[in-house]
């Protein structure tokens, strides 16, 4: 998908006015409108607003990763917690902060000597 099919998805499923993008990016709703019909993109500036409003990574708006989540609050999910792994990209856990991440993979860790021992 290209930047506007992906702002466009974003707007949708937030259920966000041109307006509070605009008000995101610090630009106007004529620009926020010619990004989504795909004339126009917006500039560096503008950009990294949008992705900090949005709280998404840069390179997921530009459509080259699925991840949309930004490098610096990803978590760090341990093996432990693998099968869990898909809850933690669909959002399951979100608000989480890494300590609590730990005690989770610490639990997991807990909950598989135990059945060990059975």
């Amino acid at each position: 998908m290209q930047f506007a099919e992906i702002l466009a998805s974003i707007k949708e499923d937030r259920k966000l006015s041109n307006i509070k993008i605009a008000e995101l990016a610090g630009v106007s709703e004529g620009a926020v409108r010619s990004w989504l019909d795909g004339s126009k993109s917006p500039g560096v500036a503008p950009f990294r607003l949008l992705c900090e409003g949005l709280g998404v990574d840069a390179d997921y708006l530009l459509g080259r990763t699925a991840n949309t989540t930004p490098p610096s609050k990803r978590l760090n999910i341990p093996d432990e917690l693998r099968n869990a792994r898909v809850a933690f990209h669909r959002g399951e856990f979100e608000g989480l902060e890494q300590g609590e991440v730990d005690k989770l993979a610490e639990f997991a860790t807990f909950l598989k000597s135990q059945r060990k021992k059975q």
